[in-house]
């Protein structure tokens, strides 16, 4: 029995490291990708008011309801 756990300690001081790393890189992946998904949520928040704002320029008028939420979601954003 004692050979089976001198042969189990070493397995894990072996694979402890490879572990490890794996769930730190998993955690650093799940990092990025939320960063990525925040920054793409903005660049498309930027792009539907410029298309808003070019709808507004052409003479369309803009849509109430479209523009209350915009500026709710606005001060939500804003309030801490």
């Amino acid at each position: 029995m004692n050979d089976f756990m001198a042969w189990l300690h070493d397995a894990a001081e072996g694979a402890l490291p490879f572990v490890c790393a794996f769930g730190l890189g998993v955690l650093i992946a799940l990092h990025a990708a939320d960063a990525e998904i925040d920054s793409l949520r903005t660049a498309v928040v930027a792009l539907a008011d410029q298309v808003d704002h070019a709808r507004i320029a052409c003479g369309a008028q803009p849509d109430p309801e479209a523009v209350a939420a915009t500026l709710a979601a606005h001060l939500a954003e804003a309030q801490p």
